[in-house]
């Protein structure tokens, strides 16, 4: 059985939250400059996300056309 996403989730985001602290203490950064830097960092992820978002919609609608197409061929092609 694979794991539970929601495992998975929270051990990434458990991950996220260590690298995050050893960088604070490692550059000895208060926790308004790390607030600035995370939400630099969320609009860069939230715009990778636009993009991902993009990218699959595209190709789940060519796939869709590609299967609309080969079933109108194929009801084309056995009617005649």
């Amino acid at each position: 059985m694979e794991k539970p996403v929601s495992l998975v989730m929270e051990e990434a985001k458990q991950n996220y939250v260590e690298a995050i602290n050893e960088i604070t203490k490692k550059h000895n950064l208060p926790m308004y400059f790390v607030e600035i830097i995370i939400g630099a960092i969320y609009n860069e992820i939230n715009n990778l996300k636009q993009i991902e978002l993009k990218q699959t919609k595209m190709d789940y609608e060519k796939v869709e056309e590609e299967k609309e197409r080969k079933e109108g061929s194929f009801f084309n092609g056995k009617e005649k």
